[in-house]
């Protein structure tokens, strides 16, 4: 029972940190790498805690599905402001880019595939090609952005 209420307390303090802070200040829920990953493994080993008590191994694999995979969950933000972010720090950077349909490519190192999960809700992916340095920068620029769009 102690394990319980030490998972359900870490979730809480999780949740308030990922998407109460953003949501208090109008802002878009950005979801990426190590702390989400550990969010949703607490959040699913305190639902796994009722069904069965030692099914943790099921958070443990979507764990490490999740840090291998580069992503980020938007919640808040449509498609077009998400674009419309992605080619201000496309300028912003200087770096070239060439889109399709479905995905960009920055720099022939970085594909970026947007993927819309709802109204307001997408995921995006990440594919490193090869090491570029511009086409780390326009993530990080791309990132601060989003972090201040309004909702």
């Amino acid at each position: 029972m102690f394990v319980l209420y030490i998972l359900l307390s870490l979730t809480l303090i999780l949740f308030l940190h990922l998407i109460f802070l953003p949501l208090s200040k109008k802002r878009a829920i950005l979801l990426e790498g190590v702390e989400s990953a550990f969010f949703f493994a607490l959040l699913i080993s305190c639902v796994t805690f009722f069904l069965q008590p030692y099914s943790y191994i099921l958070s443990l694999i979507i764990v490490l599905g999740l840090l291998f995979t580069r992503y980020w969950i938007l919640i808040g933000v449509p498609r077009s402001n998400i674009v419309d972010a992605l080619n201000k720090a496309i300028l912003a950077s200087r770096a070239t880019s060439e889109n399709t349909t479905t995905e960009y490519t920055l720099e022939n190192a970085l594909r970026i595939s947007i993927y819309n999960m709802g109204e307001k809700v997408n995921i995006v992916l990440f594919k490193n090609v090869l090491y570029s340095k511009k086409a780390n920068l326009t993530r990080s620029i791309w990132r601060k952005f989003i972090q201040n769009l309004y909702i």
